[in-house]
């Protein structure tokens, strides 16, 4: 067999000298981007001399090498530019082994409790690019599960289904670790050991899910950079499985964030890559799932008739769907109610929004105590903005006594937030009792934190994407 020699990176050498940069603090710095995302690395200027003599790093390590250099240059700095282009022969295979390892040190930093403060402190970077798309399949790749990695496929299932009930119960406060711990444990092995086996892409499907509500459970408790990380890895999971429903549902997550953190353009673009990605074999509840989140995207960005045409064509596709509830598999005509209210909030359609948010809570299964915060906080904003004092009252003493059932920093930032929309009506007899039930609340959560507060994130002209059904059918 020929040996395959390595060719110095001439690029990469260009870009250092023209940053005036030491190999050791080349490292240094990519070293401590690496901690802001809650990773640790130990390059040193021996790491960058193997760099420069033609050693490929881990994708990770060149989108960071690309950033410490971006910032030195004041210019955007991509892995081509370094010398690091994509991989031709198995560039599928080194993808997925980087995707594995990546899987591995972030499910790994969550469950060890030295550094899952750090972890969950990584922050969030606005107009992240995501991993590649699935490729075609290739001719003879079959599609169906291997019976022999069956019982593993099993396990992934259920706990799928496990955490997803939970989250949407209880809140990602009660599954991020113990998801953590599962894809730390368990699942990054099976990808190690048995990733290239016949079929081996049914594992990495798996693990996509697994890792998509990791990232959920990471965004309800307020990791936003945490969330990230778990979506960009789910993301390129479902690409090596070759699994675009899949793939679509993590880019629509994503808007999902994007929107929620105040990026509408960025949104809508995700959620319209969602669209296109979306296998036409796929479920109908699928192609609403996406569709909804293009149309509150259009109307977040000022495309009002366009918006309500998605919406409708949304609408249509969820008439043909069926009733099998799972994750994954099914959207809830609970959440399809809550995001068409979403929508026509946007739009500046009070009235038809709150049909809808009610709709959405009458239509709501009963153990789905988050979602049902969410959607009673939202409910109850809108009847106060139209002046129903005593209505929106009840929908937050509603909330007050669900939200202890959750541990939920969404939750708990909507209900800090009805001392904010209190605030002008404090002296009415009618908000006397609430007013008294949610400072005694704030007092017991400051005695409770440390004197630390929860600041709302909610605001009227951004309606957020946090009633749906976290994997419904993502």
């Amino acid at each position: 067999m020929a040996s395959h020699r390595r060719s110095p990176n001439h690029r990469l050498r260009l870009l250092v000298t023209e940053a005036r940069l030491t190999h050791e603090a080349l490292a240094r710095h990519v070293n401590r981007l690496a901690a802001l995302r809650g990773q640790a690395t130990r390059y040193d200027r021996t790491s960058v001399s193997h760099w420069l003599a033609g050693t490929r790093p881990r994708s990770f390590t060149v989108e960071l090498l690309c950033h410490a250099l971006s910032e030195r240059l004041g210019r955007p700095v991509t892995a081509f530019d370094a010398g690091f282009p994509a991989a031709q022969a198995h560039g599928g295979d080194a993808g997925a082994l980087d995707a594995v390892a990546r899987l591995g040190d972030l499910a790994g930093a969550e469950a060890d409790p030295r550094h899952r403060a750090a972890a969950r402190a990584v922050p969030f970077r606005p107009g992240a690019p995501v991993p590649g798309g699935p490729a075609e399949r290739a001719p003879g790749d079959d599609p169906r599960e291997p019976a022999d990695l069956g019982l593993e496929i099993r396990s992934m299932r259920d706990t799928a289904a496990f955490c997803a009930f939970h989250l949407d119960a209880f809140g990602g406060g009660y599954t991020r670790t113990v998801l953590a711990g599962y894809l730390a444990d368990v699942v990054t092995p099976w990808l190690r050991r048995r990733g290239e086996e016949p079929g081996h892409r049914a594992l990495f499907a798996g693990a996509a899910q697994l890792a998509h509500l990791l990232a959920q459970s990471a965004a309800d408790m307020g990791a936003e950079g945490q969330a990230q990380q778990a979506h960009e890895i789910s993301l390129a999971l479902a690409a090596h499985a070759g699994d675009r429903r899949l793939y679509a549902i993590g880019l629509r997550a994503l808007s999902g964030q994007a929107l929620r953190l105040g990026a509408p353009g960025s949104a809508l673009r995700l959620a319209e890559t969602a669209a296109e990605t979306v296998p036409s074999t796929a479920s109908p509840g699928t192609h609403a799932y996406v569709l909804t989140q293009c149309a509150l995207g259009q109307a977040m960005t000022g495309l009002p008739r366009t918006a309500v045409r998605t919406l409708l064509r949304a609408e249509r596709w969820l008439e043909r769907a069926d009733s099998a509830a799972g994750p994954f598999t099914h959207y809830a005509h609970a959440d399809f109610a809550y995001q068409q209210a979403q929508v026509l909030r946007a739009l500046g359609e009070s009235g038809p929004a709150l049909h809808a948010y009610e709709l959405s809570l009458r239509e709501r299964e009963a153990h789905r105590n988050r979602t049902r915060v969410l959607t009673l906080a939202s409910t109850a904003e809108l009847h106060l903005a139209q002046g129903r004092l005593d209505e929106a009252c009840a929908l937050w003493h509603q909330c007050l006594d669900d939200a202890p059932r959750v541990h939920s920093q969404q939750v708990a930032q909507r209900v800090a937030g009805i001392r904010h929309e209190l605030g002008p009506y404090r002296r009415s007899p009618v908000v006397a009792e609430l007013w008294a039930r949610v400072i005694s609340g704030a007092e017991r959560s400051s005695g409770a934190d440390g004197g630390r507060s929860v600041r709302p994130q909610w605001s009227h002209d951004r309606p957020s994407d946090d009633g749906r059904r976290t994997g419904s059918p993502a």
